[in-house]
């Protein structure tokens, strides 16, 4: 897929890409302008195949959608302004609609391309740069979409920059807002400082107000600040942004939505979803109104699958497991080398814990490895200290094997192997396992345990077992890994 792209929507004479490509994969309209939107969209397709699969090619692509985004749609100031569109040489600044600037020219670079691939960037100075322009882009939507402050209803996000006080502008709806707030609070995670949780009354304000109690449902706009004046029944996509936002609170802050939470999902199964046996893909309807003639039961559109409904089951169903108290598990396809190590994350959240088991080889991907991994703890991993203090050290970790192994370095009895790690300064983060058997098949495994202890299963088979460990300071400074070895043939009858 990303090959297609790369040969057919790349623009070989002006550079970006082309919007909109016909059955042949050739360009509808050359000339067609280049939109911001479409430009987070391939940040969206190479960033989460990278995600999945560490392909240094696709991590390249992501950076140079990166790149192009602020040489020619992003305009420095204080705050940022980023272009809804440009000509197709890239030359020329075009308002869609004469209108000001799109709300969502923040909304989909950061949520599609950015939270969620930040931490796993291979260079440093990439992950710095990263979080850099998150922290421009967040606080910019904020200063150029928000109601002022000293506003009667501070809470309110405008869809266009010259469209403040008209609730009947693009992107002028519950919908936006949400989705506002849910990238406010899941940017505001990744920082120690955490700039924006003053928002959080104003999030709430909004929430309730788009609300609708006695339908368990969210509204589509306010008509007015008058309160209950509001477009009833939303589309699909305000719907999936409500229920994700309530979510990461949860995920993050403890379970304190789940009765709305609880209602909002039914009423997503109930109302949104096709039941109808004749269609097994269980595919959504666009709207569904309580008055017949504002429904609409088109299933199928531009970016409809892209992103909103796929993102929606993924962070429900992290939710879902942290709440009955089980291990999630997502799976990637990794290099062999990097099967054990590659940073893995659910999605954009953080995990106190990990159990990785590499299950088998990809022949689709020659060189990658299967890799199954049980997240626990999401959205339990401590803060890191703000101000951070002035400590660039990596914890130490000790290991204790009992029983000792004897003078050949061999076990005749079952094994364990306990760590306890100490750190000078700020306290260890988590303990960071790998256990490979050098002579059998057996499947290899990786840990990542919260605290400054942590004890493997038991060996109790024979092999002889490789053990990579390291620990990590809530700063995230790393300790050199060390290594050791268990060799074991139990003993005979």
């Amino acid at each position: 897929g990303l090959d297609w792209i790369n040969t057919k929507a790349k623009d070989p004479v002006y550079g970006g890409y082309f919007g909109e490509l016909d059955v042949n994969g050739e360009p509808v309209n050359r000339e067609a302008n280049k939109d911001v939107f479409d430009l987070a969209s391939l940040g969206l397709a190479y960033g989460m195949y990278f995600n999945v699969t560490r392909d240094p090619a696709a991590e390249a692509d992501l950076l140079a959608v990166r790149d192009l985004l602020f040489d020619k749609y992003v305009v420095p100031g204080m705050p940022y302004r980023v272009r809804d569109t440009l000509t197709y040489d890239l030359s020329t600044e075009v308002d869609t609609g004469g209108n000001g600037g799109d709300i969502t020219n923040y909304l989909v670079p950061v949520t599609a391309m950015y939270l969620s691939n930040t931490a796993l960037l291979t260079d440093p100075d990439r992950r710095a740069q990263f979080r850099n322009d998150i922290r421009l882009l967040t606080q910019a939507l904020i200063e150029r979409h928000k109601n002022p402050a000293t506003s009667a209803n501070p809470w309110w996000f405008w869809g266009r920059t010259l469209r403040f006080g008209n609730f009947n502008a693009l992107q002028t709806d519950f919908g936006h807002n949400i989705k506002s707030y849910e990238m406010i609070y899941n940017a505001d995670q990744m920082f120690p400082d955490h700039p924006w949780a003053s928002l959080s009354t104003d999030r709430t304000t909004l929430l309730n107000r788009a609300w609708d109690d006695a339908a368990s449902r969210w509204n589509q706009r306010l008509r007015n600040f008058q309160l209950g004046n509001v477009e009833p029944d939303s589309s699909w996509w305000m719907h999936d942004e409500a229920d994700q936002t309530l979510a990461a609170m949860d995920l993050n802050d403890g379970f304190t939505n789940l009765d709305r939470l609880a209602r909002s999902a039914q009423t997503w199964l109930d109302v949104y979803v096709d039941r109808d046996p004749a269609y097994p893909a269980r595919e959504t309807f666009f709207r569904v109104s309580r008055n017949p003639e504002d429904t609409d039961l088109g299933k199928s559109g531009f970016g409809k699958n892209m992103l909103h409904a796929h993102e929606h089951a993924l962070i429900m169903y992290l939710h879902g497991r942290k709440l009955e108290g089980k291990p999630a598990k997502l799976y990637y396809a990794f290099p062999s080398s990097q099967a054990l190590r590659a940073v893995a994350k659910p999605y954009w959240f953080d995990a106190s814990g990990e159990f990785r088991e590499v299950t088998g080889n990809l022949s689709v991907l020659p060189g990658h490895k299967v890799v199954e991994v049980s997240f626990t703890g999401i959205g339990d991993v401590p803060a890191e200290p703000s101000p951070p203090p002035a400590d660039t050290t990596g914890p130490f970790t000790m290991a204790a094997v009992s029983p000792q192994p004897n003078p050949g370095g061999w076990n005749r009895d079952e094994v364990s192997v306990s760590f306890q790690a100490v750190d000078d300064l700020v306290g260890v983060k988590e303990i960071h396992v790998r256990v490979e058997d050098d002579t059998a098949a057996k499947r290899r495994v990786a840990y990542i345990d919260p605290g400054n202890t942590f004890t493997l299963p038991t060996f109790t088979a024979n092999g002889e077992y490789h053990i990579t460990y390291f620990s990590v300071d809530a700063l995230g400074n790393s300790e050199k890994p060390q290594t050791l070895q268990v060799r074991l043939k139990l003993r005979g009858p």
